[in-house]
């Protein structure tokens, strides 16, 4: 059985469409102890097994930040300042993390400390893809934009 969970920003610019086999109250979420997370209260979850659908009402509300090792690309609503979750783009093919607190149902076990601040970049791009670190995986279908992102440094 699929469980459908759907969450957004505070504005609605940005939705988040998450469906998993894993139940709910049992999906394991990360707190990752970088200062962003930290700083936003983040608590993640994603399945390699999973999909995730991504939709902006409004492309021109959502700020691409990176930091670090630039090796995902946060979502923030710059409307409302919510972070909806990171992606990462890699070999034609889109992998995202969803922060948990913008489901519309709530989940409320405890988040486990996570730190994957000694990575280096080849790490931390051969984990995400492998589904290591249980990253979701999106493919373009599933991952729409209505404008094309906008370039980094």
């Amino acid at each position: 059985m699929i469980h459908k969970l759907v969450g957004h920003c505070h504005c609605n610019q940005i939705t988040l469409e998450y469906a998993t086999a894993v139940l709910p109250e049992e999906l394991k979420l990360r707190a990752d102890q970088c200062s962003f997370c930290r700083r936003h209260r983040a608590r993640t979850i994603s399945d390699p097994a999973g999909s995730l659908r991504i939709v902006l009402t409004n492309s021109e509300a959502v700020t691409y930040y990176q930091f670090g090792l630039k090796t995902a690309e946060f979502l923030i609503c710059q409307r409302c300042g919510v972070y909806a979750g990171a992606i990462q783009r890699e070999e034609g093919r889109i992998f995202g993390v969803v922060n948990v607190n913008t489901f519309e149902t709530p989940l409320t076990q405890e988040a486990t400390p996570v730190d994957y601040e000694s990575e280096s970049v080849d790490e931390r791009r051969q984990r995400r893809p492998e589904g290591r670190g249980g990253h979701v995986h999106a493919d373009r279908s599933a991952l729409r934009f209505r404008a094309a992102r906008p370039t980094s440094e």
